[in-house]
């Protein structure tokens, strides 16, 4: 358990965490927590590698920003080849990940690669903001073989602005004959004229499924005149951050 101080920027600046010895046996377990908020951008991970080894591990990461914008993990580098890294290794693991700004800009991971082994994970990535929100965004998500769950959601109250699931971002399933993975990506945007996309992207988004018996789940709701698309083509607007 990871506990005491951690400042509004949580685990940042290259830091390195391994929760998992060479040894570790898929029978140990680990928990790592990061609950951090902030009056200005505030982010969970920030430019580091967290390593949770064999195990079934369970990490939780909660962002709140009453101003500014909010990432649940997020590489400060700002670069596809130097991403934030979380591997939750081999096991049973469950990660939770929510970032929600008030008055901001959302992104429930961005510039990351989270990854996981063999075993039968639950993934939920969720972000709320007041702008522009994005569940992830330039990432990549690899649940690894097993029959895993993996939700992914956003939702915006701002006038005009976007809430997308992926946004040039990679799912990769590693399901085997016999798995059972389910996908599900959920968008609403509750702003006046506001649009709503489960996938999309410039340079594109892409699901791979595995050899298993997979689902798919996409919704996208434009509430207040809006729009909604399961999947499309948006340009983000610009951010501090992203």
């Amino acid at each position: 358990m990871i506990d005491g101080y951690i400042p509004v920027d949580g685990v940042y600046a290259g830091w390195l965490i391994d929760l998992g010895a060479a040894g570790a046996t898929a029978g140990s377990d680990e928990n790592a927590s990061d609950d951090n908020s902030g009056s200005g951008n505030a982010w969970g991970i920030d430019t580091a590698r967290i390593l949770m080894g064999a195990g079934d591990d369970s990490v939780s990461i909660a962002v709140t920003a009453s101003t500014g914008e909010a990432d649940g993990i997020y590489a400060l580098a700002e670069d596809p080849d130097r991403p934030t890294v979380l591997d939750l290794g081999e096991g049973n693991n469950i990660l939770s990940i929510s970032a929600a700004s008030a008055d901001g800009y959302a992104n429930g991971i961005a510039f990351a690669a989270v990854s996981a082994g063999a075993g039968a994970d639950d993934v939920s990535i969720s972000a709320h903001g007041s702008g522009q929100t994005i569940g992830a965004i330039y990432s990549s998500i690899r649940p690894g073989a097993g029959s895993d769950t993996l939700f992914i959601s956003a939702e915006e109250e701002a006038d005009g602005d976007l809430a997308l699931g992926l946004f040039d971002s990679r799912v990769e399933l590693a399901s085997a004959a016999g798995d059972a993975t389910r996908i599900t990506i959920s968008t609403t945007a509750n702003g006046e004229w506001a649009e709503a996309a489960a996938i999309a992207g410039q340079a594109g988004s892409s699901i791979v499924t595995g050899a298993g018996n997979d689902a798919l789940v996409l919704s996208a709701v434009g509430e207040n005149s809006g729009f909604a698309f399961g999947t499309t083509t948006f340009a983000v607007s610009s951010s501090p951050l992203v």
